[in-house]
């Protein structure tokens, strides 16, 4: 989606590190996604890469 969408720098996924499930209550994925700027986020919501 890098390149696809406006103001998304980068993306990122992974699982909790193992001294961390104890604490994740079940989720064993995290997402981060770093926009250029507070409001790239309301396009990035609604873009249709990211509804994919």
């Amino acid at each position: 989606m890098v390149g696809k969408i406006p103001g998304l720098l980068s993306l990122k996924a992974g699982g909790p590190l193992p001294i961390c499930v104890p604490r994740a209550k079940g989720f064993d994925m995290g997402l981060v996604a770093v926009l250029e700027k507070p409001s790239d986020l309301e396009g990035y919501a609604v873009h249709p890469a990211h509804l994919e």
